[in-house]
């Protein structure tokens, strides 16, 4: 077995490898592109290939940022990142995955790069390895010392959904006290995109504004507003993935306990429904806490459960 870099004539090769090995998450030559390809950190060289006998039996993709999201995102020079990591199911796992992996340390640790991560923005290019589907993958991260964070994918049927019994009487509660929750007015779409809002991080601003640059209709971003500014944000449908995508949904945490959150989580829901769109999709859900309760009431199901991982790297 040998390691090397892509060339253009594996394009194809890495699609069909990857579509047998996880034929749960199967990629269409179109998202592969916007997800490799086209990614402003995309060279040749973060594609690590593992051939044996001529034929392509792994490869992983190994971005690290070379153009800030904006002027606030957090960009670590020493952070390298391991996206798409996939391995021929006839071939020998633990062998093959072992060497690539160790590889990957390599490529990062070699350019100076010593935190290591598999949750990549821009693009998230993947929820996380799936604790149903990526189990040897799990054991192949956990058992070279990386930290491992879980959280899960949940879907719901929008055609019973109703709005709560007491929504309309809370939310006339919350604009009595000076709180508006609805559509994304057009003087604050400059705010709901840019990194320096109260609610969100730089990654999420980045998610918005692309999301909206493919889709301008506002009515797609909730918000709730308290004197003037933008203190909670709710986004649905993503050009890029699912139409029935649902958030990121985050609440500034000083407003949070009063039943902002409910409100304006219910609301985007409802605007889902009215839009036609019949199921509600959210990638990334926390296993517990407030934001659990909501989409639990809600009628959230947990589809399934995803790991990422993190390590520092040390004398690679």
């Amino acid at each position: 077995m040998t390691i090397r870099n892509f060339k253009n004539c594996d394009a194809e090769k890495l699609l069909s490898l990857w579509n047998t090995a996880h034929p749960r998450y199967k990629l269409s030559k179109e998202l592969m592109a916007k997800k490799i390809f086209l990614d402003v950190n995309f060279s040749p060289e973060n594609i690590l290939i593992v051939e044996k006998d001529d034929k392509i039996i792994a490869f992983a993709y190994l971005p690290y940022h070379t153009v800030k999201l904006n002027k606030n995102f957090p960009f670590n020079e020493k952070e390298g990142f391991i996206t798409y990591f996939s391995i021929d199911p006839n071939e020998d796992f633990d062998k093959v995955g072992k060497m690539l992996l160790k590889a990957c340390e390599e490529y990062h640790y070699n350019a100076g790069r010593t935190v290591l991560s598999t949750a990549y923005a821009p693009l998230y290019h993947l929820q996380g390895f799936s604790e149903s589907e990526d189990t040897k993958y799990i054991e192949l991260f956990s058992s070279f010392g990386y930290n491992e964070c879980k959280s899960y994918s949940r879907r719901m049927s929008l055609a019973e959904f109703k709005l709560p019994e007491n929504f309309e009487e809370r939310k006339a509660a919350l604009e009595q006290n000076g709180f508006y929750i609805g559509e994304l007015p057009y003087n604050h779409l400059a705010e709901f995109v840019s990194s320096e809002n109260c609610f969100s991080n730089a990654a999420w601003s980045w998610e918005f504004g692309t999301r909206l640059s493919h889709n301008t209709d506002l009515s797609h971003a909730r918000v709730a507003i308290y004197d003037g500014r933008i203190i909670g944000g709710c986004m649905f449908s993503d050009p890029n993935s699912d139409s029935g995508r649902f958030g990121p949904f985050g609440i500034n945490p000083k407003f949070r306990g009063n039943g902002i959150g409910s409100v304006l989580f219910n609301d985007c829901l409802n605007e889902m429904k009215a839009k036609g769109i019949s199921s509600a999709w959210a990638q990334w859900t926390p296993p517990e806490g407030t934001a659990n309760i909501l989409y639990n009431k809600a009628g959230f199901l947990m589809e399934d459960c995803f790991y990422t991982f993190s390590k520092e790297l040390k004398n690679v």
